[in-house]
């Protein structure tokens, strides 16, 4: 009987310790963007084209939470903070926040055919009244995703794949049904670093964009993606080097119905390529207003280039 009692009181301690090792390994969960860390993305139609840079900066305390302040750069303008981004990692759950609340971007714990919802940046456009880039409620979107694939990488960080559930595809234009947010353990993004949804019918930056490279104190990390397509270049390599879309996003123009407007009339070219960078029109212009619709066949994005001054600005134009 008392050898009976030792038995079960040793299973009952290495049940209990078991039990303490998976809470510990859980409690151990590799720590998101930690001060200095480094991310760059591509979002150009070149894959060494356009480039952004976010940086995690210092803590802060938003409603109580310890999180962390990350900037966005663009290209070149490495002083000029274009977004910035509040975070904060509960366990495995990454949240950011977004008009006063927390919101679900990323879960490091969920486990296959998971289902999980996500909530993400959402622009919505009235397209009764034609898309204007100007012009949108900026608000956010809830979509669930089931978790699909789940793959360890050389560094034995997991890549979590997962595809909107067929029941809320209604809640977003069909062409990003078949989008995937794939992200992986302690980097993020493996295409955006905060995706932006929206109603526009086409998938700005998603269909080119990747991670290329991302760095901390602790763990240096190129994607496959740009070892193969930027071929031994730097992180922050352009072929545009010193040329930046920052005045795109300053309004220089900007797209209303269907005409492309400018906030100046000077002499201008304007160039449009199809997302594939195959060059579609080309036209010279001093005029504040052009109407390219006749020369654009298809339905969808265009990549636009605007070269004025010794300058050039790109941007996009939607063909609904």
């Amino acid at each position: 009987m008392q050898k009976k009692n030792f038995y079960n009181m040793k299973k009952l301690l290495f049940t209990l310790s078991m039990a303490m090792l998976c809470v510990c390994s859980k409690a151990q969960q590799a720590e998101f963007a930690p001060i200095g860390a480094e991310w760059y993305y591509n979002y150009s139609i070149s894959p060494d084209g356009y480039f952004y840079r976010v940086v995690s900066e210092k803590d802060t305390v938003v409603e109580g939470s310890n999180c962390r302040l990350l900037n966005l750069y663009y290209d070149m303008s490495s002083s000029s903070v274009s977004e910035e981004y509040i975070i904060k990692q509960e366990q495995g759950k990454i949240y950011y926040y977004y008009h006063e609340q927390f919101h679900l971007l990323f879960d490091f714990d969920v486990e296959l055919n998971d289902i999980v919802e996500f909530t993400f940046m959402y622009k919505k456009y009235d397209k009764d009244n034609g898309i204007c880039l100007s012009s949108y409620t900026d608000t956010v979107l809830s979509l669930r995703f089931e978790i699909k694939n789940i793959a360890t990488n050389a560094q034995n960080l997991k890549t979590f794949t997962a595809n909107i559930l067929d029941e809320d595809k209604d809640k977003i234009d069909g062409v990003y049904s078949y989008w995937e947010h794939s992200y992986t353990e302690k980097i993020g993004g493996n295409n955006l670093f905060m995706p932006m949804l929206h109603n526009g019918g086409v998938l700005l930056g998603v269909e080119y964009s990747f991670l290329r490279c991302y760095s901390d104190a602790d763990l240096s990390y190129i994607s496959q993606y740009w070892l193969s397509e930027g071929a031994g270049k730097p992180c922050d390599y352009s072929i545009y080097l010193g040329v930046n879309d920052v005045a795109f996003k300053a309004n220089t123009f900007w797209q209303h119905g269907n005409y492309l407007m400018f906030n100046e009339n000077v002499q201008r070219t304007i160039n449009f390529y199809s997302v594939m960078g195959i060059k579609i029109y080309s036209v010279e212009s001093t005029e504040n207003e052009i109407n390219p619709l006749p020369y654009l066949k298809q339905k969808g994005v265009y990549i636009v280039e605007i070269i004025e001054n010794g300058k050039k600005y790109s941007g996009y134009y939607i063909n609904l």
